[in-house]
Formats: C-alpha cells, structure tokens, sequence
C-alpha cells in the first residue's frame, strides 16, 4: 500500500509539474523571449526536476508511477503510440538505474 501511494504522489506531481511548464512557464518565457525562446531549452524545467529527486531518493518504487505519468504526459505532446512507449521506458529505466549506483559511492565519516 505504501508503494502505490508513493507512485500515486509521483504520478501526480509529475503531471502537475508539467501543467505548471506548459501553462506557466512556457508561457513566461515566450512573453520574455519572443519567438527566440523557440530555439532554446526552457530556461526551467520542473518536471526533469521531480524525476531526478524521485529517482535518488526513492530508486525503483516509483518506476510505475513515473512509466505511467511518462506515458500520459507523452500521448498529449506526441500522440504516437509506439514511440511513447519506447521514449517513456528508456527515460524511465535510467533513470531508476541511478540509485544503484549512488550507494555504491562511500563518503568519508567526519570526526
């Protein structure tokens, strides 16, 4: 039950983080720049932030919650079934494999 409601938290904040970018910030942002902030990143990107936090805090629990808000988020930007899916599990297995890896990395103990 804890593991669905953590993926249930992710899943929704990754949604929401998107709305945010999209309806906020990208707006912002075009009013800022003009039309040159098509040819630039955008300058905040909530959404990558709330993946990289979830996947090094909590690693693979929340594999599901962000394959699923990963394939929605993906069927409203590019509509193409077969590239969501393969866009959406490479994004999300990697990102899953960080934690592994942190934990292999030991930091010196002050006195």
């Amino acid at each position: 039950m804890q593991t669905f409601r953590l993926n249930f938290v992710f899943f929704s904040l990754y949604l929401l983080s998107w709305v945010i970018e999209y309806f906020i910030i990208f707006k912002v942002q075009n009013y800022l720049l003009g039309t040159i902030s098509l040819y630039f990143p955008m300058l905040i990107f909530i959404p990558h932030g709330i993946r990289v936090i979830g996947a090094m805090v909590y690693g693979p629990k929340i594999f599901l919650g962000l394959l699923t808000a990963h394939f929605v988020t993906g069927y409203f930007l590019l509509e193409d079934l077969t590239m969501i899916l393969i866009l959406s599990t490479l994004s999300v297995v990697a990102l899953t494999s960080i934690n592994p890896t942190r934990k292999s990395i030991s930091y010196p103990r002050r006195a």
